[in-house]
């Protein structure tokens, strides 16, 4: 099993790893969409100023 199929399948045993849902359609990782994006909005923000610190 890839990596990629089970992430989708423990998504459709047990929900998303952050809010616990199983109804929102499944992200990435384990997440669902809300909580990926939540996620990657987070990552681009503390990128963002990392690359500012280097600066």
């Amino acid at each position: 099993m890839t990596n990629r199929k089970s992430w989708a399948a423990y998504y459709r045993r047990f929900g998303c790893l952050d809010c616990h849902k199983r109804k929102q359609p499944h992200g990435r990782h384990g997440l669902c969409d809300r909580c990926a994006a939540l996620v990657m909005q987070r990552v681009k923000a503390i990128v963002g100023q990392m690359a500012a610190a280097r600066a």
